[in-house]
C-alpha cells in the first residue's frame, strides 16, 4: 500500500514538473551513480590486484624458503651416503680416528660454515671436526672434537691449523656421545634420520642432526655418523628475504616451538634451568605472535595443517595474508613454513591512486552536469519522433521514417511504450513459464552439458562424455512400508522425503537426473568429495526424519546409498515423438550396484574404489574397505568401502575404534586365514553386535572353515543382479 502511494505521489509531481527537469535529473543521477560505481571499482580492483601481488609473492617466498631448507639440509645425507661407500669399500676405517679426523675435515671445508661432521662409538670414543661460523665464510676456521678412552670422560676441542693438523687446545669438558640426543635417535630408530632439535654442547646454538647408524653384520651397533645443522643460517637466510616492509617469515616445528625467523629475536632464552626453547607465542615479534594464534585457532593445533593454503586474517584492523605449507622428507622432517604479509604494505599507492581518481570523477560529474543541460532541450523533439514511430512499431509496421513532428505529447508516447511492454511482458511471462516448466523435467544442468540453451534446442541423439560421479539412493523395504498406506498417502510421504533429499543434492553442487520410484539417481560433475559429503548429510537428515516420524507413531526409514566415479555419456534417446535425457556407461551399472550391496553389508553409503582415490583428502571421511565385487560382463574385480560418517554417533564411533581390527581381519580372509579372521570378526561383533559386515563375513569363515576351496577362490563377490 505505501509502495503505491508513493508511486501515484511521484505520478502527479511528474505532471507539474518542466519536461527538462524530469529529463536532466535522472541523467545526473545516472552520470552520479556511474561516477562512484567507477570509483569504487578503481578501488577494489587495486586492493584485487594487491591481493593477487601479495599471494605470489608470498607463494615465492615460500618456495625459496622450502628449497633453501631442503638443499641446505639435504647434504648433510648426502655426505653420509658418500661416507657410508667409503666405509663399505674400505676406503675408511672406523676404528682409525686419525683418518676419520682427517676425512671429516677435508668434507667440513666444503661445507657451510657451522657445519660438524662426526663420529661416536658405544664405547663412547668420539671425532668431530667443525668449521667455525664467521663474518666472511674464507676465514673460517675448524675445530676437532675428540673423545677417547684416555680423555674419557672428556672431550677436548682443538683448534686446527691450516693444514688440518692439531695447533692447540681451546677447551674440554664432560662429555658422552651415547647420551646427547642425536645418538639416541639413530640408537632407536636404526635408519639414516634427523635427530630432535637440540642445543649444542659446545656453542650457543641450536643444532638439528643428520644421523647414520651403523651396524656390523650380526646387527650390533658399531656407532653412528652424525652431521650437525646450526638452526641460526636458516634464521640468516630468511633475514635476506625481502618480503615487504613489515612481513615476516618464520619456521615451526608441529610442537609450535620456534625453528628460524626473519626476525633477529633469538629463539631460545637462558633460565636458571639452562636455556630453554621458545614457544613460537611467545615470540616479541606482534605479527608472528598473532599469526600463530590464528593458525591455532583456526586449525586447533600445528598437526591440523596437512597441505599449502592461505588465508587471511585481521590484526589491529589490518588484513594480514598468510601462506602455511608443510616441508618433510623421507628422513623424518616434519616443519611448518609460515609467511605473513600486511596488506597495508602495497595499499599506501593504491590509496593515493584512489584519491585521484575521486578528484577525476568529481570533475567528470561536474563536466557531464553542464553538457547535460545543454543537451536536454534539445531531447523533446526526438521524444515526439519516437512517439509517433513508437505507436506505427505497436500497430506492426516495422518500416518507419521519424517525422520532425510536434503534433503528440509525453502522455501518448507513455501509452505506446506501456502497450508495448505489456505485449513484450506476456510473451516472456509465457516463455519463463514454459521454460521453468521444462526444468521440472529436464534438469537445466543437462542441457548446459549437451550445450544447448533451452529445451527446443535439444535434439534426438545430442550427447557427451563426461567424467561425473554418480549417486544411487534406494529407500530400504519401501514395499512392505508402502503397503500399508494408501495411494495418496504414498505420494504425500514419498514428495516428503524427496523434498528433504533433493536440496541437499543441489547444495553439493549434484542435481538430480532422475527419480526411480523410492529411489533417486543424481550426479555430481565436481569432484567425488561433493558426492560423499552430500551422502553423509543425507543420511543425517534421515536420522533427524526418523525422528519426527517416531513422534508421530510413525515407523523409521533407512536409505542406502551407492557411489561411484568414472567416465559417463549424457544424452538422448528416444524417437522423434518422444524422447528423454539419460545417462549410460558401466560407472552407471556399478553405482546402482553398490547400492544394492547397502543392504548385504548393513551399510548406508558405500563407493567404489575410483570415488575413494580421487578424494581430495580420503583420511577427512571414516571408512573401512568391505569387499572386492565383480561386476557381471567385467573380469577386473573392484573394492569397495564403506563410509559411516553418516550413521548415528555412537554406531559411527564404534565402527571407527573397530576398523583397524576390521581390516586386519578382511586382510585375513583374503590370505585363506580363515580361523584367524574369525577370531577378529568375533572381537568387532562383540562391541558392535549390529556390524552386519563383520557378522557375515565371520558367518562365511566359519563355513569356508568346513569346505574344500576351488584352487581360483579369491574372496571376490560376483554381481550377476542388484
Amino acid at each position: 500500500m505505501l509502495i503505491k502511494s508513493s508511486r501515484d505521489l511521484a505520478t502527479k509531481l511528474s505532471v507539474k514538473v518542466p519536461l527538462r527537469s524530469i529529463i536532466v535529473v535522472p541523467f545526473l543521477i545516472q552520470i552520479l551513480g556511474a561516477v562512484g560505481l567507477t570509483g569504487w571499482l578503481s578501488f577494489r580492483n587495486g586492493q584485487r590486484a594487491v591481493n593477487d601481488l601479495a599471494s605470489q609473492l608470498s607463494q615465492e617466498i615460500t618456495h625459496r624458503i622450502e628449497n633453501h631448507v631442503q638443499t641446505y639440509l639435504n647434504n648433510s645425507h648426502i655426505v653420509h651416503e658418500v661416507s657410508m661407500a667409503a666405509i663399505d669399500t674400505g676406503i675408511l676405517d672406523l676404528n682409525d680416528f686419525e683418518s676419520l679426523q682427517r676425512y671429516f675435515w677435508h668434507q667440513v671445508k666444503k661445507a657451510e660454515p657451522g657445519t660438524t661432521y662426526f663420529y661416536g662409538n658405544q664405547e663412547g670414543d668420539f671425532v668431530g671436526v667443525r668449521r667455525e661460523e664467521a663474518l666472511l665464510p674464507e676465514y673460517a676456521q675448524t675445530v676437532l672434537m675428540y673423545r677417547d678412552k684416555v680423555t674419557a670422560p672428556n672431550w677436548i676441542l682443538y683448534n686446527l691449523d691450516g693444514q688440518g693438523d692439531r695447533a692447540g687446545i681451546r677447551m674440554q669438558s664432560e662429555y658422552d656421545p651415547r647420551s646427547r640426543p642425536w645418538y639416541k635417535t639413530a640408537k632407536r630408530l636404526g635408519k639414516s634420520s634427523w635427530s630432535p632439535i637440540y642445543r649444542s654442547a659446545s656453542r650457543p646454538a641450536l643444532l638439528i642432526t643428520a644421523v647414520l647408524p651403523i651396524y656390523e653384520q650380526t646387527g650390533k651397533l658399531l656407532g653412528v655418523l652424525g652431521s650437525d645443522v646450526t638452526l641460526s643460517q636458516i634464521s640468516d637466510f630468511l633475514n635476506t628475504l625481502e618480503i615487504s616492509p613489515n612481513g615476516e617469515a618464520f619456521i615451526i616445528e608441529r610442537s609450535a616451538e620456534i625453528v628460524a625467523s626473519s626476525s633477529r629475536e633469538l629463539p631460545f632464552i637462558i633460565t636458571d634451568s639452562g636455556p630453554r626453547r621458545l614457544n613460537v607465542t611467545e615470540i616479541s615479534q606482534p605479527l608472528v605472535q598473532a599469526t600463530a594464534r590464528h593458525l591455532i585457532e583456526r586449525f586447533g593445533s600445528f598437526d591440523g595443517v596437512g597441505y599449502n593454503q592461505q588465508f587471511t586474517f585481521e590484526l589491529n584492523g589490518d588484513r594480514q595474508l598468510v601462506q602455511v605449507a608443510p616441508i618433510k622428507d623421507e628422513y623424518g622432517l616434519d616443519l611448518l613454513i609460515v609467511v605473513a604479509i600486511p596488506e597495508s604494505d602495497f595499499m599506501e599507492r593504491i590509496d593515493a591512486n584512489t584519491r585521484s581518481t575521486i578528484w577525476l570523477c568529481l570533475a567528470s560529474l561536474g563536466v557531464a552536469t553542464l553538457l547535460g543541460l545543454m543537451t536536454a532541450k534539445w531531447i523533446v523533439e526526438p521524444i515526439l519522433r519516437l512517439n509517433m514511430a513508437a505507436k506505427k512499431l505497436a500497430g506492426g509496421e516495422w518500416e518507419q521514417s521519424l517525422p520532425a513532428t510536434r503534433s503528440y505529447e509525453l502522455g501518448e508516447l507513455a501509452k505506446s511504450f506501456n502497450r508495448m511492454t505489456e505485449q513484450l511482458k506476456e510473451s516472456f511471462h509465457n516463455l519463463a513459464r514454459i521454460n521453468l516448466a521444462y526444468g521440472h523435467f529436464v534438469p537445466h544442468e543437462f542441457l548446459e552439458f549437451l550445450d544447448r540453451g533451452t529445451i527446443v534446442d535439444v535434439k534426438l541423439g545430442d550427447q557427451v562424455l563426461k567424467e561425473m560421479t554418480v549417486m544411487f539412493s534406494d529407500i530400504r523395504s519401501f514395499t512392505t512400508l508402502s503397503e500399508g498406506m494408501t495411494p495418496q498417502e504414498n505420494f504425500n510421504f514419498l514428495n516428503s522425503f524427496l523434498g528433504r533429499i533433493g536440496p541437499i543434492i543441489r547444495k553439493h553442487n549434484g542435481f538430480i537426473d532422475k527419480y526411480i520410484g523410492d529411489g533417486i539417481m543424481a550426479l555430481f560433475p565436481d569432484e567425488p568429495d561433493k558426492a560423499v559429503q552430500a551422502a553423509i548429510a543425507m543420511q543425517k537428515k534421515v536420522l533427524l526424519y526418523n525422528k519426527r516420524r517416531q513422534n508421530r507413531g510413525k515407523q523409521a526409514i533407512s536409505i542406502g546409498i551407492g557411489i561411484n566415479t568414472g567416465m559417463l555419456m549424457l544424452g538422448t534417446i528416444g524417437e522423434e515423438q518422444r524422447m528423454e535425457s539419460t545417462v549410460i556407461s558401466d560407472t552407471v551399472n556399478l553405482g546402482s550396484r553398490l547400492e544394492g550391496l547397502t543392504k548385504l553389508y548393513g551399510a548406508g553409503i558405500v563407493m567404489s574404489e575410483q570415488t575413494l582415490e580421487e578424494l581430495r583428502s580420503r583420511d577427512r571421511y571414516g571408512h573401512r574397505f568391505l569387499a572386492r565385487v565383480r561386476v557381471k560382463g567385467k573380469s577386473v574385480p573392484v573394492s569397495i568401502f564403506e563410509v559411516f560418517d553418516g550413521d548415528c554417533p555412537s554406531i559411527r564411533k564404534v565402527k571407527q575404534e573397530t576398523c583397524a581390527k576390521f581390516e586386519q581381519a578382511m586382510n585375513f580372509y583374503f590370505e585363506q586365514k580363515f580361523a584367524l579372521a574369525a577370531s577378529l570378526f568375533q572381537e568387532v561383533l562383540e562391541k558392535n553386535e549390529k556390524d552386519k559386515a563383520a557378522k557375515l563375513y565371520w558367518q562365511r569363515c566359519e563355513k569356508l572353515q568346513t569346505v574344500e576351496l576351488s584352487p581360483d577362490w579369491d574372496g571376490v563377490e560376483n554381481l550377476d543382479r542388484k
